[in-house]
């Protein structure tokens, strides 16, 4: 879920003192403006994730005072972090303080990251020459920065990115120098002004696939602020306020949901709502014993960090996992494992700092690697968990336990790591001649090249666990099974009922297994084996010509 981070130092206060900086510097007055540190991210978890299990990892880097982390996706996390002597600098992780790097490109004053998607991160920078704040693009480095800002507007902020598209607003002559929800495709030029008639301001926040989220003020909305959903265009909108709130902002999108925050008329708490495309699917997952949340909550004089999985009463509150050495925390962004991002006080600098909630596996089934018997399983931990077997060790067909132990919290977990043979056997029908005098040896031998020379077939079976898979013999027309057999017997196939080989009996004396069944059929022969697991392999056919075997 998108969550807001109260940081000891609020973005528009961070948006003042850069402010006043350039001011003092250029000496004349600037626009700043930040976007609210919100993740463009909402996922409606499975409600087992109620009872999941975390670790937590503190991603504040050597040469930064304080930082927070704002967005995740796949192994990385972006956010920024405050360098004494250099600002604000756009950062990102790859779960570890040591991982760090510094977006900050050249000619920026300052910058932050804000939403994060695959290889990509948005966010804003403060350009040194004039001021302004500036839409952001990076693809992992600051020097692979993009400059989002578009034509007619003098500053603007990405929040949220999503595939190719990212999300935020700006503001200028463009947009009556008010404030507009604006999407972009990876150029400035490429700039969609999604601002609603009716609506004087709005933002973008969030965004998936095709959808974003915001919000928006104007006379439509009696000048309250109203959560909105568009559609990649400005008359797309839809006005998410719902009944009984007189305002309300949207946070994150993921899917067919929407999460953000209303202020309601009757309580004038601010509550976390969760919406499903419409005003009227709204629901308030503000959590029993919490007076105001915002996808966060607060609870006496301590703001807690908090997941829900849909309901105010899946509410797991991520703070409380935190050892003594941090204050209040802030959940800001989570991805689709689990794994949630954000920030907490640090009480020994009286510092925020970027923090990793890592989710520990409760338990893992995957099938076996190609012709093993057993496979290579990979998990995330966090990097306050070691556990035994590690990551990337080779578990058995079978239920493994692996058992962890983490620092951060300080405890001893465990979970399974299930491997299920999905692989079925393979088969083969070998075409066996019946000994043959001198004297026929030559059209013996010619007859060996035929498949069905003699009706005799040995029956060979491979499977990557099961040393002994049961093979078994299908009559193609009538259906009806023989079997089982074991790997290396020998049958008679014939499509009549044939006498016995008067050779049967001295096959041991010429060095050839016994025929272990004749077997009768209307049709041809289909082979096919089962393991021990029961995988049934693709059949193989055994055929022989009519009247073979007589």
């Amino acid at each position: 879920m998108g969550m807001m981070i109260r940081l000891k130092e609020s973005p528009r206060r961070i948006q003042k003192k850069e402010e006043t900086k350039m001011n003092a510097k250029s000496g004349t007055a600037a626009r700043l403006v930040l976007g609210a540190a919100m993740a463009g991210n909402l996922l409606d978890l499975p409600l087992a994730s109620q009872a999941a299990t975390y670790s937590f990892t503190d991603l504040n880097p050597t040469g930064f005072t304080g930082s927070a982390s704002y967005g995740i996706s796949g192994s990385q996390q972006v956010g920024f972090g405050y360098a004494e002597f250099g600002g604000y600098h756009a950062l990102l992780w790859s779960g570890t303080t040591s991982s760090v790097v510094d977006l900050n490109p050249s000619g920026f004053t300052y910058s932050i990251g804000q939403g994060i998607w695959g290889s990509q991160q948005v966010g804003v920078g403060g350009v040194r020459s004039t001021g302004n704040a500036h839409a952001l693009l990076w693809s992992g480095t600051a020097s692979s920065v993009a400059d989002l800002n578009p034509s007619g507007f003098y500053g603007s902020t990405a929040l949220g990115i999503s595939d190719s598209q990212q999300v935020g607003f700006g503001w200028g002559p463009a947009a009556g120098y008010a404030e507009h929800a604006l999407l972009w495709s990876g150029t400035a030029s490429s700039v969609v002004d999604l601002n609603p008639s009716g609506f004087t301001s709005s933002w973008g926040y969030g965004i998936c696939g095709g959808q974003q989220v915001g919000f928006g003020s104007g006379s439509t909305s009696g000048n309250n602020y109203h959560a909105l959903l568009w559609s990649g265009t400005a008359s797309s909108v839809v006005d998410l306020n719902p009944i009984g709130f007189a305002g309300s902002i949207a946070r994150g999108i993921s899917g067919s949901q929407q999460v953000g925050i209303g202020h309601g008329f009757t309580t004038g708490h601010q509550h976390a709502l969760l919406w499903s495309g419409w005003a009227g699917s709204v629901v308030d997952l503000n959590p029993s014993g919490f007076t105001y949340s915002e996808a966060l909550g607060t609870s006496g004089n301590h703001q807690h960090a908090l997941l829900w999985s849909g309901t105010a009463s899946s509410v797991v509150d991520l703070g409380s996992l935190l050892s003594s050495d941090y204050g209040y925390s802030v959940a800001q962004g989570i991805d689709s494992h689990g794994n949630i991002v954000g920030s907490a006080y640090y009480i020994p600098t009286g510092q925020e700092h970027a923090m990793l909630w890592t989710v520990l596996p409760e338990s893992i089934v995957i099938c076996n690697d190609p012709g093993q018997c057993g496979a290579v399983a990979t998990y995330s931990t966090g990097a306050s968990v070691t556990c035994s077997p590690a990551s990337g060790s080779f578990f058995p067909v079978g239920t493994n336990t692996v058992i962890c132990t983490s620092t951060n919290p300080l405890g001893i977990y465990t979970f399974t790591i299930t491997v299920k043979d999905c692989e079925p056997p393979v088969v083969s029908c070998r075409a066996v001649s019946k000994p043959s005098s001198k004297e026929s040896s030559k059209a013996d031998k010619d007859s060996e090249r035929e498949e069905d020379a003699d009706g005799l077939f040995q029956l060979l079976g491979h499977d990557n666990c099961d040393s002994s898979p049961r093979l078994y013999i299908q009559d193609s027309v009538s259906g009806s099974l023989a079997g089982p057999f074991a790997n290396g017997d020998i049958v008679k196939v014939a499509k009549t009922h044939g006498r016995q080989d008067s050779d049967d009996a001295k096959d041991s004396k010429n060095g050839r297994n016994p025929i272990v069944a004749h077997i009768g059929l209307e049709g041809n022969g289909l082979l096919y084996g089962v393991d021990a697991s029961g995988n049934v392999g693709a059949s193989v056919l055994c055929s022989v010509r009519p009247g073979r075997g007589d």
